[in-house]
C-alpha cells in the first residue's frame, strides 16, 4: 500500500505577505516520489474538528500519515494565533481520526515534557506512533527533516523503525531540533 499524507496546516505568520508553507514540499514529494497527499488549512478548532471527522471516511482510509503543521509549546499546537490547544483537548476533538494512523507534529516543542504523557496521547488516540520535536525549529531545518522522515517511512516495513535512520543519517538536525518518535 503506498503511502498518503493527510497534513492540516496552521498560520505561521500574522501577516498575510509570507508564502512559506509546507505544501510546497508535499507538492514535491508528490511529484518526485508519487506520494500522495491531501492538503487543507486549519485555523480554528471548528474547521481542524470538521477534517478529522472527515478523515475517518472510508474513501480516507489509505491516508496513514497525519501531518499537523503549526505553531507549538509544550504538548499544544496553536491552530491561529489566539487559540491553542492541549495534546488532551485535541485526543478529545480528534476522537478515533488518528487509529493506526503515524501523527507528526510539525511544530515547536510539541513533544517536550514526560514520556508517559506522550504515551498516553498514543494510547488515547490509537495511533500507530506520534513524532515531532521537543524544541524550537527552524522552518527550514524542520522541512528537510519532515522530508526525509515522509519520504523513508515508505521504505520501511515497519515505521517505527526511522527514528534510528534519521538518527544515523541526520544526527545534527536530529539533535539540534529535537526530532522525538513515540512508538
Amino acid at each position: 500500500m503506498a503511502l498518503k499524507i493527510f497534513c492540516l496546516e496552521g498560520e505561521w505568520e500574522k501577516s498575510l505577505k509570507p508564502k512559506y508553507s509546507v505544501e510546497s514540499y508535499l507538492k514535491y514529494l508528490d511529484e518526485a516520489f508519487g506520494i500522495q497527499y491531501i492538503y487543507r488549512k486549519v485555523n480554528s478548532s471548528d474547521s481542524l474538528r470538521k477534517y478529522l471527522m472527515a478523515i475517518r471516511k472510508k474513501e480516507y482510509e489509505k491516508y496513514s500519515v497525519v501531518y499537523l503543521a503549526f505553531h507549538g509549546e509544550t504538548k499544544k499546537i496553536e491552530l491561529d494565533h489566539s487559540e491553542i490547544l492541549t495534546l488532551d483537548q485535541l485526543s478529545e476533538l480528534a476522537g478515533d481520526s488518528f487509529q493506526d494512523r503515524i501523527i507528526h507534529f510539525g511544530s515547536c516543542r510539541t513533544l517536550l515534557g514526560s514520556e508517559s504523557k506522550l504515551t498516553e496521547f498514543k494510547k488515547l488516540t490509537g495511533a500507530k506512533l506520534i513524532s515531532g520535536y521537543t524544541k524550537s525549529i527552524d522552518f527550514f531545518e524542520s522541512s528537510l527533516i519532515d522530508m526525509a522522515y515522509l519520504k523513508k517511512i515508505i521504505a520501511y516495513k515497519d515505521p517505527r523503525d526511522i527514528d534510528e535512520f534519521l538518527k544515523k543519517n541526520h544526527p545534527v538536525l536530529v539533535k539540534r531540533l529535537g526530532f522525538k518518535v513515540i512508538k
